[in-house]
């Protein structure tokens, strides 16, 4: 049962994975709630499952975790600015600034998320 539901939502990370850099940003945050909630099901059922398999899996899921989160700091950062768009020259270098680590940080999540989407999960 608990594989069953693990295998569930992995498979849907997953898709979601593959297609990251195209998806929208509601979807997109979607995937990183889809982590969070995979890791939390894993740190409930995890004695289940060989410490090996489940530490290499753990590792990737911290790692695609952290990408997401730098890249949605970033988005919400641009939203923030969008708000406060005027004629302040530190408005203007935020928003320059955050459009450059977009690319970055999006570009940063495409390597992690295709490694946890080929990763052969600890439940088999």
């Amino acid at each position: 049962v608990v594989a069953r539901a693990l295998r569930r939502r992995f498979k849907r990370l997953a898709q979601d994975a593959r297609a990251f850099p195209a998806l929208e940003s509601d979807d997109q945050h979607r995937v990183r709630k889809r982590a969070k909630e995979l890791r939390y099901a894993l740190a409930f059922a995890g004695s289940l499952f060989p410490a090996r398999r489940l530490r290499r899996f753990h590792r990737r899921l911290e790692v695609v975790q952290e990408t997401l989160g730098a890249y949605t700091d970033v988005l919400t950062g641009l939203a923030l600015v969008r708000r406060a768009e005027g004629a302040d020259p530190a408005v203007a270098f935020a928003r320059g600034w955050l459009m450059g680590r977009h690319e970055a940080t999006l570009a940063a999540c495409v390597k992690p998320l295709t490694r946890l989407a080929k990763t052969d999960p600890p439940w088999g």
